[in-house]
């Protein structure tokens, strides 16, 4: 049997979502065909996937997408895929990305060479304030307060667009133009991470990928079919945080810096590295 999947991508979210639709077909139906075809800035997210298919890609408006009456909010976005197909449900839906040794590598030298002096026993924590969809869910002067407060516990790495605003008090700031956004690198990066918090963008599926615990804020109440029973929801009422929502934080990074700073191993440190 041969199938053409077209990537339904307007955004790097569903891009990331639409990968672990592709391991299903591999995985469920190994004999089949596969041609990809992808919006070009996919070219980055499908490389070293073991798909063995056609790849085309090329720049064009968004195409393709379950008509709305196929839309469950309740089951995930990936399951709905998945049984469109007539494939088996996944238990565990997450996108499919597969690192290099040569990247692993690279990563790993990226990170040191970015390390300060004294923080390489701390966990690394993946911060996203701000996307092109939820620019200010969040005032800054909360993310600030937050680095402030948690800071020599953990470091903070924060991830998004060069426009994006740098939030104080972290040690990296990886903040990409938006038509390079250089996502090798970036998968890299999570790979080594302990954990995220961040807004429902693409870094909660990124970090979903790489089974790293996650916070991840909204505004309102968000349909299911975008998240992962894994991570922690939090939702945001009026672009204020309450006294719940602050303790909910908290426990989170308390309890999950603990359990990292039990795992951590010591980054070797560049001998001419210095602040």
């Amino acid at each position: 049997m041969r199938l053409t999947v077209g990537f339904e991508a307007p955004n790097l979210s569903k891009a990331l979502m639409a990968t672990s639709l592709l391991k299903s077909i591999r995985e469920q139906a190994p004999h089949t065909v596969l041609e990809v075809t992808s919006r070009s800035f996919s070219r980055e997210l499908l490389a070293n996937l073991d798909l063995e298919c056609e790849r085309r890609y090329f720049s064009a408006p968004t195409f393709g997408d379950l008509e709305p009456s196929l839309i469950d909010t309740q089951i995930h976005w990936i399951n709905q895929r998945e049984a469109a197909l007539g494939l088996s449900l996944s238990s565990d839906p997450k996108p499919w990305i597969e690192l290099s040794s040569e990247e692993e590598k690279a990563a790993t030298q990226f990170i040191s060479e970015r390390t300060f002096w004294g923080n390489d026993h701390k966990p690394l924590v993946i911060i996203q304030p701000f996307s092109r969809f939820q620019k200010w869910l969040l005032p800054i002067s909360f993310w600030d307060k937050l680095t402030q407060k948690y800071q020599d516990q953990v470091r903070f790495w924060q991830i998004g667009l060069e426009a994006d605003s740098a939030i104080q008090n972290c040690e990296y700031y990886l903040l990409c133009p938006k038509k390079n956004r250089h996502l090798r690198n970036l998968f890299g990066v999570f790979s080594k991470a302990s954990f995220f918090i961040g807004i429902d963008s693409a870094g909660q599926h990124i970090a979903r990928a790489f089974d790293l615990p996650s916070l991840v804020m909204s505004e309102g109440e968000v349909p299911a079919n975008h998240f992962y029973k894994q991570s922690l929801r939090l939702s945001i009422e009026n672009r204020k945080t309450t006294d719940t929502q602050d303790s909910t934080i908290d426990r989170f990074i308390n309890e999950t810096a603990k359990k990292s700073a039990r795992s951590q191993s010591p980054i070797m440190m560049p001998e001419l590295h210095q602040h």
